[in-house]
């Protein structure tokens, strides 16, 4: 799903609703993102947006902010790692916030999710960093770069 994601915002679009339900595998577990209805073109020469529409425990922390500007990118990153975390854990994210609930999945898989869930959008990784980090986790993955 995170090459998909990453083709989406090279595009400038942004999905705002990833979440399990909108992450589909084909036979041979691709992942494909589904779901568009909440998808949006960045407008070109903005960056940021200041509202969001992903579903309560999907929203990155920044979304909440009142009159907040935010990278609507780093949020679908957010999303994204949110939807991982409840696969590997179980656990929902309404009633648990994934960054407190790590220790719930492989420490390998915590510790990329770890810095896809940081609070602040500055110091969340990109798709490119976390696609580099997971190769190195998974070198048979290079085959979907």
């Amino acid at each position: 799903a995170a090459v998909s994601l990453r083709s989406l915002h090279k595009k400038q679009i942004y999905h705002q609703d990833l979440r399990p339900e909108n992450i589909l595998l084909n036979t041979r577990h691709v992942a494909f993102i589904s779901d568009f209805g909440a998808a949006c073109l960045l407008l070109e020469g903005c960056d940021k947006v200041d509202t969001w529409t992903a579903a309560l425990g999907f929203r990155g922390p920044e979304a909440d902010q009142e009159d907040g500007q935010f990278c609507p990118f780093q949020l679908d990153i957010y999303s994204l790692a949110v939807s991982m975390w409840q696969v590997l854990s179980g656990l929902c994210p309404v009633k648990n916030k994934p960054f407190d609930h790590l220790d719930n999945i492989p420490p390998q898989y915590a510790a990329l999710l770890r810095n896809l869930l940081l609070p602040d959008p500055d110091r969340r990784w990109t798709l490119d960093k976390f696609l580099t980090e997971a190769l190195e986790l998974h070198p048979d993955l290079s085959c979907f770069l």
